[in-house]
């Protein structure tokens, strides 16, 4: 196995064990994700025009959810996760939903990096905090951009380095990395902390900073050389990552 795959294989792991946004049902999730996240409801009704929406790492579907709430016909979207686990709750969380949806999404298991989709195939293409934690991003956004019909729209959310809720992260990483390496037991944080439930506070970044493989963040500067493909090219910050008061 190369060292790409055991990254992914490590991600897929992570993923099934702390499940984004945590929670026990689908309405809790949708509390604490646009609590912590109000900037998405604007975003996802604004994505709910389009006829054909992937969204790269779905987990649980909460965004797919509420997108498919909104009436559209004919509308077609595509959730994809590396974590079966959250995809299993996904589709548990549409059967209780399924009153409410005017079509349901669909999910599957596929990797960023190897889209399975013919080029130019849909016209939105969504992203929410996902694509900082693949082991190559220039890759999955030249999939991106081919799976992406000319003309079409890309909304992606990245870490943002300067960030107070990654800025700690990393912090918190390096520091926990440093100990483990002098004390010489690989993994004891996490061990010890991770089972730190995502209805916290905090949700699910003290998972991220203690046990996810891959922990990317970018400036502006780097953003716009990631996407230099790419036309019409707009960035802005738009949250802190922490959640907010009812």
């Amino acid at each position: 196995m190369t060292q790409s795959k055991q990254v992914l294989e490590a991600t897929r792991i992570f993923g099934d064990q702390n499940p984004c946004d945590g929670h026990d049902n689908l309405f809790q999730r949708m509390v604490f994700r646009y609590k912590k996240d109000p900037f998405l409801i604007p975003l996802l009704t604004r994505i709910s025009g389009y006829h054909r929406i992937l969204e790269i790492g779905c987990g649980q579907g909460t965004d797919a959810i509420y997108v498919s709430r909104h009436d559209h016909q004919d509308r077609l979207y595509v959730g994809l996760d590396l974590s079966i686990e959250s995809l299993q709750n996904a589709t548990t969380a549409i059967n209780q939903d399924t009153g409410r949806l005017h079509k349901s999404p669909r999910f599957l298991v596929a990797n960023a990096e190897s889209l399975p989709f013919p080029d130019d195939y849909f016209d939105c293409i969504y992203s929410g905090g996902v694509l900082h934690h693949t082991p190559n991003i220039r890759l999955a956004l030249r999939e991106v951009l081919r799976v992406l019909k000319p003309g079409g729209d890309l909304f992606i959310t990245l870490y943002r380095t300067l960030s107070p809720k990654i800025f700690t992260a990393h912090f918190i990483r390096s520091a926990t990395n440093a100990i483990e390496f002098i004390i010489k037991k690989p993994h004891f944080f996490i061990n010890k902390f991770g089972n730190i439930g995502a209805e916290s506070f905090w949700g699910t970044m003290i998972q991220e900073c203690l046990g996810v493989p891959i922990l990317n963040s970018y400036s502006k500067y780097q953003v716009l050389s990631l996407f230099s493909n790419f036309e019409n090219i707009h960035v802005r910050s738009v949250s802190a990552g922490f959640p907010l008061p009812a």
